[in-house]
Parts: structure tokens; sequence; C-alpha cells
């Protein structure tokens, strides 16, 4: 039962984390601009095209991929392979999501709700991420004479 619920929970997480990348991160009038367009706007965002945040956006594809690896991993008993990959992706998506809600919108870009649902999402998915990692024993080391 246990496990089931962490299972859940590490679902739900994932999905709030998936819908608010696919979802709008930035309109410009009528325009509407998924995470996955960030890429082409770093510059315009007040980041440096060549810095870490332009190289986080370049990786920015496998998050869809490591989210659903990472359900994929709870449900078949994986709990370190999908704690690891929760804590480290769901770090990763709230950190991006920071990012861009600290980015200066002044002109004609503005952030959208999937930002805020990202940041929620990214979180959760570490929490659970933590959480399982917290459900797996330590391995036992073999004592010394």
């Amino acid at each position: 039962m246990r496990e089931t619920i962490g299972n859940g929970c590490v679902t739900a997480s994932a999905g709030v984390a998936l819908i608010g990348v696919f979802a709008p991160w930035l309109k410009s009038g009528e325009s509407r601009r998924s995470s996955f367009e960030l890429f082409e706007l770093v510059d315009r965002l007040g980041f440096e095209p060549d810095g870490v945040f332009a190289g986080m956006l370049r990786l920015w594809p496998i998050v869809p991929l490591a989210v659903i690896a990472c359900v994929v991993a709870a449900w078949m008993a994986k709990a370190r392979i999908a704690g690891s990959i929760g804590l480290v992706g769901g770090i990763y998506v709230a950190v991006v999501a920071i990012s861009i809600m600290q980015a200066p919108t002044a002109g004609l870009i503005q952030t959208a709700w999937g930002v805020p649902v990202s940041l929620v999402g990214g979180v959760l998915l570490a929490t659970t991420g933590v959480w399982l990692l917290a459900q797996v024993s330590p391995t036992q080391t073999p004592r010394s004479a």
C-alpha cells in the first residue's frame, strides 16, 4: 500500500511537471511559446547566449523523457533510480522555471501560466524523489574482523 501511494505521488508530480513544460511559458501579444521554444529568446530574456542558462536550455528536450523514466522506474519498484531521476529532474525544472520568473519581462514578452505550474511540478517531483530515496534501505557493508 505504501509503495502504491508513493508511486501515485510520483506519477501525479510528474504529470504536473509535464503539463507545465508543455504549457505556454511566454506570451507576446497573441503568440504563446512553450518552454521548448525558449532557446531562440535567450538573449531577449537577458541571458548570455553562451551562458549557463543557455546550456541548460540545450538539454531541456530530455526533461519529458527523464520525467517518464522516473515514473516507469517507480512503478517497476526501482526506487533508487526513480528517486534519483525525480530529484535531479525536479530540481532542473524548478531552476529553469525560477530563472524565467526572474528574467526581466519589460517589453513585449511576459511569462505565462506554464512557468509557475512547472515550478510547482519540479518542486513536487524533487520532493517525491527525496521521499523515494529515503525509502531505500542503505546497503549493508560487511564488518571486518
